[in-house]
């Protein structure tokens, strides 16, 4: 399947109620170029890093969804710096 056009679109605001939103990745599907997961530093979400998914090609995206991150040492920490969000071949990211 084709991506959709957006050569005429105008930009489309992602991070949920406004705030600001930093260290972006973006990843596309390639089993589906509709479908993107988009990982920010969300200043909306207290510096949290927010996941947010396309099924439109990036027409809507979701509500944010916190990450928890986990270090090898088995602790939790819900403030982190440069997200980075891949798309595995069969379209898992």
């Amino acid at each position: 399947m084709a991506p959709p056009d957006f050569s005429a679109a105008t930009n489309v605001s992602i991070v949920a109620h406004g705030g600001n939103s930093w260290e972006t990745s973006v990843a596309v599907s390639p089993a589906d170029p509709r479908v993107m997961v988009l990982g920010v530093i969300d200043s909306s979400s207290q510096a949290r890093i927010s996941v947010y998914r396309s099924s439109d090609g990036g027409v809507t995206w979701s509500e944010p969804q916190p990450m928890t991150l986990t270090a090898s040492n088995g602790l939790t920490y819900i403030r982190s710096a440069d997200p980075v969000v891949i798309a595995e071949a069969d379209g898992s990211f």
